[in-house]
């Protein structure tokens, strides 16, 4: 390509560019004379790095001098520039306005003159001055482009390498596990071998330790596998020593693992195990645990916090589906009730996997079994959540589902919805969700025989079996003998016998008991099976007069008439209402009316014959006997409320008159004729048993107050004799029993309040000392931790100054791990229980292993006067302690 020589006048400088632009040139004017005209030059000299406009004259190859007068030029500095001219012609000016920038042309000679003019008839070339490239520069760019393909390579490289280990050898490219989903994990673990002592090193490491090892069943075709359980370090579960020696159900559970044994053949060392799945543990919150105590929509117990597992074992029962089926529990009390809780997991051994599927409780504390609940072959998994007398189970179906990540899915069996498009089958679910179990089945049944099989759906014999089985519990209630009758009552009630209830009910206040606590306590469970059976059938008397006396004991008698003549009942029901609740509610015979609840706390002794002479009765001449199965109870009181203060023994101010003594005392005790006691009976393993008797008659002599009354007999399981405590007599108004379920780990207390927690560790232990329950060592507070840190404390305010004091329960047992215990203490009863209670900053202010070792705190209550205060029974006697600010000690 041949360039037009141009010399560049740098002198020209920022004037030029406001020249005038020279007339357009007429258009007959010759193209051999455009060579003499100028031609407009941008240069961009990038080293001098600003813009110099000049003018350039091209005639005959040759540059000519300005044509304007200007001032002397700086000296020229020489530049040497490569020059790319681009024209301004309407062919360039539409490319410049295109989105994507016009690549540069070189013009030849001939095509210069004609592509370069203008409208004025000048020629216009942009001029680009750029320094010549630097020697530096092109090696930079070389070296650059070099790294450039060197990592392409390496990247290439590499990826194949990775593919090939992911073939070969996944084990060597685990740290890429966390790129994969949490179901397949174990495909880049799979070479993880180990032994038994290098699993436990590497716990210990983490601040871990080791469960009892598991072997799970043998599956056909695999070797037999390990399940271990990793658990949070505690006092008891330190792990110290050999893994068998680690006791199974303490600490905490947080991780299951599963280890396949290797032989000699496969070239591993001897007692080498190879990790196949592993599982973080964390346990279901105290909301769900506590979920089947609550009776009404607004109850809220518990928290969110997370309650913690402490036990692997195997499902009981047949699965018919394949896997190996776990459970993974814990436990916890709630008053005397012991709540078992967990969730349900499957181990597939073919991929292997672990899954976990299910959260469940169990305030029954039984753990939940396999069972042929429904009609298929298939077996359920069947929770049992019955509190009291109230059954509750909970069925779960297996259902399997096309998917790698959940292969399997436990459904429960709900009666939310009914499977059938039917009136009567409606009616039946609606007994059954109100607790009328027996009436559900009966109806659900007589539908069935009335209906062709092919209607009868699987999911409707599935609802039908969950109802027999509930059924079943309630029947087989109502059939047992019970110690007392409210509850023989209230389990007829249950099972819907409510004509047998009706008349037990009438036989028994005859008996001379006083029913009204089952009318009051029970209530809201008797009348939500009422309103359910009339919304079903209203035809039904003996429904519509227990639904009166349920009114009458919530509100009135005028209530509970107007209550039934709503119902539209026969003549002959309203005659029976009356004569019922005559008999449940005397109106017109003479009664001591008291002028404040009766309040009373004692112990009671099972006496076999009494002299009528020695007790005084509000009615002189009404005779002490005994009914039925009846025996006597003497009752010792030791606390008693008179409507203003406490009062406790020995009684030498009571004062009575010569003349109406009986009637003074009904009124101090706030008793009326035939007023009810309930008494406790407590089982070998502290489980109490509840008699409900009626006081007949007092005696006073010497300060002691006794009582007489009668009720049912204990069991036989249950008989008093031998027992450490004695059986405690105590009134439905005496106390309320406090549970606050703000229940803390020393760790967890130590973490929150630094300072109490500390003094509570270090008192702790050196109480455990004084009692030589441990060995005399100073410890300094990460070690004791160490030992004590998983035992749990309760926070409750006993001294009434706003703070929490920390309630804690010892048990011997708690130390059976630990290298300190001593061999005393090794000795002794595991399962005695003593209470220590340490005040907010951590000091011990009640201890029943040294000051208070005569004592055992029964539980903590509320008298009813805004206070807080422990019962406490020391040695055949019942008592009331609360704080005593002055004395610093409970009295």
């Amino acid at each position: 390509m041949a360039k037009r020589p141009h010399d560049l006048d740098s002198a020209s400088e920022e004037r030029q560019k406001h020249q005038p632009v020279p007339p357009k040139r007429s258009g007959g004017q010759e193209r051999g004379d455009r060579a003499s005209h100028p031609v407009k030059v941008n240069v961009l000299v990038s080293n001098q790095k600003r813009l110099t406009q000049g003018t350039l004259s091209a005639q005959n190859g040759q540059s000519t001098e300005p044509t304007s007068s200007t001032p002397t030029p700086p000296a020229k500095v020489p530049v040497k520039v490569n020059v790319l001219v681009s024209a301004q012609s309407k062919k360039f000016s539409k490319k410049a306005q295109s989105p994507r920038k016009a690549e540069p042309e070189w013009l030849e000679e001939e095509e210069l003159d004609e592509e370069l003019e203008d409208e004025a008839g000048r020629l216009a070339i942009n001029v680009l001055v750029t320094p010549k490239p630097k020697r530096g520069s092109r090696i930079k760019s070389a070296l650059l482009v070099s790294f450039v393909l060197l990592g392409m390579a390496g990247t290439v490289v590499g990826g194949g390498w990775l593919a090939v280990q992911l073939i070969i050898n996944p084990g060597s490219v685990r740290w890429l596990s966390w790129m994969m989903p949490e179901w397949n994990r174990h495909a880049l673990q799979r070479e993880v071998i180990q032994t038994l002592a290098e699993i436990e090193a590497e716990a210990t490491e983490a601040g871990r330790s080791l469960g009892t090892p598991l072997y799970l069943p043998a599956t056909v075709g695999l070797p037999q596998d390990l399940l271990i359980p990793i658990l949070a370090e505690s006092d008891h579960c330190g792990g110290r020593g050999a893994i068998a020696s680690v006791p199974s159900g303490c600490g905490r559970l947080v991780e299951v693992r599963i280890y396949r044994p290797l032989s000699a053949r496969e070239g591993a060392r001897p007692g080498s195990f190879q990790l196949m799945s592993r599982m973080s543990v964390n346990g279901p919150e105290e909301f769900f645990v506590l979920d089947p105590f609550v009776t009404s929509p607004t109850a809220v117990p518990g928290s969110n916090r997370i309650m913690p597992l402490s036990t692997v074992t195997l499902i009981e029962g047949n699965a018919t589906e394949p896997g190996i089926w776990l459970h993974l529990s814990g436990e916890r009390m709630r008053g005397s009730t012991r709540i078992v809780y967990g969730q349900v997991v499957r181990y597939d051994p073919a991929i292997p996997q672990l899954y976990s599927l299910v959260e469940w409780t169990s305030p029954a504390g039984k753990l939940p079994t396999w069972q042929q609940i429904t009609g298929s072959e298939a077996t359920e998994l069947v929770v049992n959540q019955t509190v009291g007398l109230e059954p509750s189970f909970k069925v779960y179906q297996v259902e399997r589902l096309q998917s790698s990540t959940e292969p399997i899915r436990l459904t429960p069996i709900l009666l939310e919805q009914a499977a059938l498009d039917s009136r009567t089958y409606e009616n039946g679910l609606t007994l059954a969700r109100n607790g009328l179990w027996s009436a559900a089945l009966r109806t659900l049944e007589s539908l069935k025989q009335q209906i062709d099989a092919a209607n009868w759906s699987a999911p409707a014999q599935a609802q039908l079996d969950l109802i027999a089985l509930h059924a079943n519990a309630t029947k087989a209630q109502a059939e047992r003998d019970w110690a007392s009758p409210s509850q023989q009552i209230l389990a007829q009630l249950i099972d819907g016998r409510w004509g047998n209830a009706l008349q037990l009910l009438q036989t028994t206040i005859r008996n001379g008991y006083d029913l009204s606590s089952l009318l009051e306590v029970d209530s809201d469970r008797i009348w939500r099976r009422v309103n359910a059976a009339l919304q079903v059938n209203r035809n039904q008397p003996d429904v519509q007069i227990w639904g009166a006396l349920v009114l009458t004991a919530q509100r009135d008698r005028a209530a509970a008439i107007a209550w039934l003549r709503q119902q539209n009942p026969a003549p002959d029901t309203n005659t029976r209402v009356q004569q019922v609740l005559n008999l449940v509610n005397p109106q017109s015979a003479p009664t001591l009316t008291a002028s404040h609840d009766s309040r009373m706390i004692g112990s009671a002794t099972q006496v076999s014959s009494i002299n009528a002479v020695d007790w005084l009765r509000p009615q002189a001449n009404s005779p002490l006997t005994l009914t039925g199965q009846q025996v006597w109870y003497q009752i010792q009181l030791a606390n008693f409320h008179d409507g203003q203060r406490w009062r406790r023994s020995p009684f030498s101010d009571l004062n009575l008159p010569s003349t109406g003594a009986a009637q003074r005392l009904w009124s101090l005790l706030g008793l009326t004729n035939n007023s009810p006691i309930q008494i406790l009976v407590w089982s070998a393993d502290g489980q109490p048993q509840t008699i409900e008797a009626t006081v007949k008659a007092a005696r006073v002599s010497g300060g002691n107050l006794q009582l007489l009354a009668a009720g049912s007999p204990p069991s036989n399981a249950n008989s008093s004799a031998g027992q450490a405590l004695s059986p405690l007599a105590i009134t439905l108004s005496t106390v309320s029993w406090l549970e606050t379920g703000n229940l803390l780990t020393l760790n967890e207390l130590s973490q929150q309040q630094p300072d109490g927690g500390s003094a509570l560790l270090t008192n702790l232990w050196q109480e455990l000392q004084r009692a030589g329950q441990v060995q005399a060592t100073d410890l300094e507070d990460p070690d004791l931790l160490q030992e004590v840190g998983q035992w749990s404390v309760e926070l409750i305010d006993l001294t009434g100054d706003g703070q929490l004091e920390s309630v804690f329960t010892f048990k011997p047992s708690l130390l059976a791990a630990s290298s300190y215990v001593t061999a005393s203490a090794q000795a002794a009863n595991q399962d005695e229980t003593r209470t220590l209670i340490f005040s907010a900053q951590g000091q011990l202010i009640y201890s029943e292993l040294s000051t208070d070792a005569a004592q055992f705190l029964v539980a903590i209550a509320n008298p009813g006067d805004g206070t807080t205060a422990l019962l406490v029974a020391n040695g055949q006697t019942y008592g009331l302690q609360r704080w005593s600010a002055q004395n610093q000690r409970f009295e």
